[in-house]
């Protein structure tokens, strides 16, 4: 949080769906949320059912990427 320096990657174990995604971060289902979107903690709580992790939004800042390997 304090020095914007990378810490890891946290991957999804289960992916939600898009319109999850929409829904969850306030999106309009036309966008194909390509940006980058800031996990605040009432999302993290939701997200928390896909990912591995707890996110500790009072200690570090994370943010929801889309990417393709």
């Amino acid at each position: 949080m304090n020095d914007e320096k990378h810490i890891c990657d946290i991957h999804f174990i289960t992916t939600p769906e898009l319109d999850w995604l929409q829904k969850t971060f306030n999106i309009p289902s036309d966008n194909p949320m390509y940006d980058e979107y800031e996990i605040s903690a009432a999302i993290a709580k939701s997200i928390r059912q896909f990912i591995a992790e707890d996110l500790n939004t009072d200690e570090h800042l994370y943010f929801l990427s889309a990417y393709r390997t």
